[in-house]
């Protein structure tokens, strides 16, 4: 229900719906037009920051734990939002199965490019994390590059911040989308 008055509210509305309607063509196998991810892109979803934009309250230069964790002057932090394959975890593609989890973490290493990082904490998690968006010294928001490369998901049980990344990723067959993978979460399930 679109809430009047409440922009931030309004603005959710839109978003959920323009992700209902492009999963929905998804689903259909209808092809989406590159101009509608054009017109998106003015909604500012797929945009890096200014340096003046982002105040984080960590920053620092990070280690690379896997492809959503990261260590910052000793604190642990997962990114918000998203879900990189687990270390361990295969993928397919047409040429055959690769190690999806390793490729996500050298791709977060490569965003990261051993310089600083800047961190907003958003919350804690139950394994004393933080949990935050991270940018790196371009000020690319590493959370959602890290999606719409494909080399993590939309982490949409906890939030629908990078739903739009994951449909253009999707869309653009990248990464783990090239073929077919089993959601981290549920790799998680089967091994634990």
């Amino acid at each position: 229900m679109v809430k009047f008055g409440k922009k931030k509210s309004w603005y959710r509305d839109v978003t959920l719906t323009i992700i209902a309607a492009i999963s929905v063509g998804l689903m259909l196998n209808q092809s989406i037009p590159e101009r509608v991810f054009d017109n998106l892109a003015s909604l500012e979803i797929f945009t890096k920051k200014t340096h003046d934009e982002i105040a984080g309250d960590l920053s620092g230069y990070a280690d690379v734990i896997d492809g959503d964790t990261l260590k910052v002057n000793k604190s642990r932090i997962r990114l918000h939002g998203i879900d990189a394959p687990e270390i361990g975890q295969t993928c397919w593609k047409k040429s055959g199965q690769y190690s999806c989890g390793l490729q996500a973490k050298t791709y977060l290493q490569r965003l990261i490019d051993n310089n600083l990082v800047t961190c907003q904490t958003i919350e804690q998690d139950r394994y004393g994390r933080e949990v935050a968006k991270c940018y790196n010294y371009e000020n690319i928001e590493i959370n959602a590059e890290m999606v719409l490369s494909g080399n993590a998901v939309a982490y949409l049980y906890y939030s629908y911040d990078y739903a739009m990344q994951q449909a253009r990723a999707r869309y653009n067959n990248a990464g783990i989308w090239a073929g077919h993978f089993t959601e981290p979460y549920q790799y998680r399930k089967m091994n634990k």
